[in-house]
């Protein structure tokens, strides 16, 4: 890539200027800052939901946890108690990759926009189809279906030992979104909750019936956002409403799922953000690049999420 179009990526992408020269190998560490912003645009479930880094560099993000307690007992004076103690297993969560390739054809440029408009343009699609993709898998990501991708909520969070939405065939009460809260050993300060918008309409609607304040609250990333007892919620395009009554199929039925979460339990571990990567040019036809993140849904403790289910 020459200088001049390298200037003009800069001028496009509101890049302040470095003072480096215009080395292909540095573009993408520069439009990393752009890229990770357009995916968070509009997105206040990314934005609010953890991504953390791993310590240590693996393909894989290993999580310790407790499979058994140790024991306590009643002793007399001076006996010595029972050896016991705690026993672990090692969980992994393996990183994924998602990728998506994005081309701009000579006859794009021909036919109107400069060449950096139809760049941008091209960029920020990639970069919100990845993004969409990205949550979409947060949700009902399933490895057993497809290997390539990772555990999302639906498969990490089973309908077995959650509350069932039961009540009149399903419809939300009050007493099933305390049980759900219930069930979780979370602190309000760390929760938030995942629905689909119909569900959210629903627990606005217990809110007006329970005559509660129809309040939003506030948010990282400047987001208003309703809650439940001071819990934020954010609704997602690819939370269904046509699961199945038992919460064991997303698809078939007519019933829907509520979420939630300790965003410090659960969250997105992060061997690459998403980020730019301009590939080598191939032919005079088009310029290609790569939208790319290696990423995976992380549950370090089942205690600190839970799930309602059947929700009509």
């Amino acid at each position: 890539m020459n200088a001049s179009v390298y200037e003009e990526l800069k001028k496009a992408l509101d890049i302040v200027g470095t003072g480096v020269s215009g080395s292909v190998n540095l573009i993408p560490e520069l439009l990393d800052p752009e890229i990770q912003e357009l995916a968070r645009l509009n997105r206040p479930l990314r934005t609010n939901l953890g991504r953390k880094k791993p310590t240590l560099a693996s393909d894989k993000w290993q999580v310790n946890r407790r499979l058994t307690r140790g024991t306590a007992q009643f002793v007399d004076d001076a006996e010595e108690p029972s050896d016991s103690n705690a026993t672990y297993g090692r969980t992994p969560f393996e990183f994924k990759t998602i990728l998506g390739r994005g081309k701009v054809s000579k006859d794009l440029q021909a036919k109107g926009a400069s060449y950096i408009d139809v760049l941008q343009e091209e960029m920020e699609s990639m970069t919100d189809v990845c993004a969409d993709l990205e949550e979409e898998k947060l949700i009902s990501g399933s490895v057993s279906a497809d290997p390539k991708e990772y555990d999302g909520l639906h498969i990490l969070v089973p309908a077995s030992a959650n509350p069932q939405a039961v009540d009149a065939g399903g419809t939300l009460v009050i007493g099933k979104m305390d049980e759900v809260a219930d069930v979780n050993y979370s602190n309000t300060a760390d929760m938030l909750i995942i629905c689909s918008q119909r569900t959210q309409r629903a627990i606005n609607g217990l809110k007006v019936g329970a005559q509660r304040y129809m309040d939003k609250k506030e948010v990282d990333g400047g987001f208003k956002v309703s809650s439940w007892d001071d819990i934020p919620i954010f609704w997602s395009q690819f939370q269904p409403d046509t699961e199945y009554a038992d919460g064991s199929a997303l698809t078939g039925g007519t019933k829907s799922s509520l979420y939630l979460i300790n965003k410090s339990k659960f969250f997105m571990g992060l061997l690459e953000e998403l980020h730019m990567e301009v590939l080598a040019k191939t032919s005079s036809q088009f310029d290609k690049f790569d939208i790319v993140e290696r990423v995976v849904a992380v549950l370090k403790n089942r205690k600190h999420v839970s799930r309602l289910f059947g929700i009509s």
